[in-house]
């Protein structure tokens, strides 16, 4: 994963995020700290984020993240309350997805052994809305 960052000021290699409010397109880097809309990744590293959570995060032989990672979001889907949204994934029954502020997804379906991936880069005034219709679509096309 080598076009992934946590960025804090403006580089030429972004893409901006198209904004209708104001009808300009800019670069949206809030704070630097890691809790705010500033990681910026490729279509294809958000790809390898995606395969790598399908094979429980192993890549090629090799286990990049411990094993107990995903026992722990297995446990914390039985035991807490919010059995939808663990570290970050919004689990659906037979799928799961992670999504960011300007419209990118990557979807996971296990059973099919398959990553989605969609970059926007567009705010949108229906969020939640655009975000299902694209998994449940792509998860839809690939049951058929």
């Amino acid at each position: 994963m080598s076009n992934t960052e946590w960025v804090s000021v403006p580089k030429e290699k972004l893409v901006c995020d198209f904004q209708a409010a104001d009808g300009y397109a800019s670069i949206r880097i809030e704070s630097n700290e890691g809790h705010e809309r500033n990681l910026y990744a490729s279509a294809r590293d958000l790809a390898i984020w995606g395969e790598l959570f399908l094979n429980k995060g192993g890549i090629h032989n090799k286990q990049l993240v411990p094993l107990e990672v995903f026992r722990l979001m297995e446990q914390l889907r039985v035991e807490t309350k919010d059995k939808n949204r663990i570290f970050g994934w919004y689990f659906k029954e037979n799928w799961f997805y992670a999504t960011g502020a300007a419209g990118c997804h990557c979807v996971v379906v296990p059973e099919l052994n398959a990553v989605g991936v969609r970059m926007l880069n567009k705010y949108t005034e229906n969020y939640l809305e655009d975000q299902m219709f694209f998994n449940e679509k792509f998860y839809e096309c690939l049951k058929s």
